[in-house]
Formats: C-alpha cells, sequence, structure tokens
C-alpha cells in the first residue's frame, strides 16, 4: 500500500484573508469559515471556491467588490444604490445576487443597482422594488451584465405600462420573458 501524501495550503482568518493576495491559481484556506479561495494573482482575498460569499449591509448605499457573492440588506430605511465593480474585474460564470432581507423594501425604497463606467445592464439599470426581493446578475466580462433571476413583484414593475397596439400579454420565450 502507498502511503498518502499529505497536502497543506496556506491558511489563516477570515481578517488574514481579507490583506492577503494569493498569487495565480494559489489556493489558500479561510479557516474562519471552513472554505477555500483560489487566487488570480492581482484580487485581494482571491475569490471563494466554496460557500457562497454573504456581505450583510445595514441601510446603506453599497459598492460591490468582485468578492461578493450574495449582498443582503438588513435594514433599509429609504431607497438605496448598489454600485457594481467593472465586469471585467468580476469573474465569468460566478453570480451577484442582491436581496432585501430586511422585508422593507419597495416602489419608494428601492435598491437600486448601478453599472461601473460605461458597463451595462442590458442596456439600463435594474432595481428591486419589492419586499423580500432580489436580483441576480452575471457578466460577460466585456460591458455587460445580464439579469438572470429578478423576483416577480420587481420584474412586472419594470415592465413598460403600456405599449402602442398591444394587449399587455406576459409571457415566456426560448427563457426569456416577454411583453407585448
Amino acid at each position: 500500500m502507498v502511503a498518502p501524501t499529505q497536502v497543506q495550503f496556506r491558511r489563516g482568518t477570515a481578517a488574514q484573508r481579507a490583506i492577503f493576495t494569493p498569487a495565480q491559481g494559489e489556493i489558500i484556506v479561510d479557516t474562519t469559515f471552513s472554505r477555500p479561495a483560489v487566487g488570480d494573482g492581482s484580487t485581494v482575498a482571491g475569490f471563494a471556491i466554496a460557500l457562497e460569499t454573504r456581505t450583510s449591509v445595514s441601510d446603506a448605499a453599497y459598492t460591490a467588490l468582485p468578492t461578493d457573492r450574495l449582498i443582503a440588506y438588513t435594514a433599509l430605511t429609504a431607497a438605496r444604490v448598489v454600485s457594481l465593480p467593472a465586469t471585467t474585474g468580476y469573474p465569468l460564470g460566478a453570480i451577484l445576487r442582491i436581496v432585501d432581507e430586511s422585508g422593507n423594501c419597495s416602489a419608494s425604497n428601492s435598491i437600486t443597482v448601478t453599472p461601473n463606467g460605461s458597463d451595462t445592464i442590458k442596456g439600463a439599470g435594474a432595481a428591486i422594488k419589492a419586499a423580500y426581493g432580489y436580483l441576480a446578475l452575471q457578466t460577460n466580462g466585456a460591458g455587460q451584465w445580464t439579469v438572470v433571476g429578478l423576483d416577480l413583484t420587481s420584474m412586472v414593475a419594470a415592465l413598460p405600462t403600456s405599449l402602442p397596439g398591444t394587449a399587455g400579454v406576459l409571457w415566456v420565450e426560448n427563457g426569456a420573458l416577454s411583453f407585448s
């Protein structure tokens, strides 16, 4: 029988990981949350590869980081803005979710998501306008964020109120929601 080989990676607490930049392809272990992360040589803390990184936000504007995967609003008393990182700096294939955990989101207390610089979100902005609502985004890495998930109430609020010559029909075609 062959003796097993022990492999050990750099490790440290979440606070230590938050100030360390792992080399490209280097795996580090966050001992606070028991999860590995992989480095790209330039992103501080690397990218978590197990368990979603959750960022709690309490009633404030927030600038999303390339390492964020879930931004959770735990309190909300006024309209707030989440500014997205550049699409070129967010990992391809990763989904960024923004949720209202407070239950206080509404049309007047919305969470508006804005792209960075000349980046777009399907050519326009996006907003969460419903209690416990959410928005999920994914980037193409070259200037565009795509909405890949949105709660129904916020989605309906984003639809046009009237279109010339239409009957107001909502349907799904090829996985996309359409309105006419």
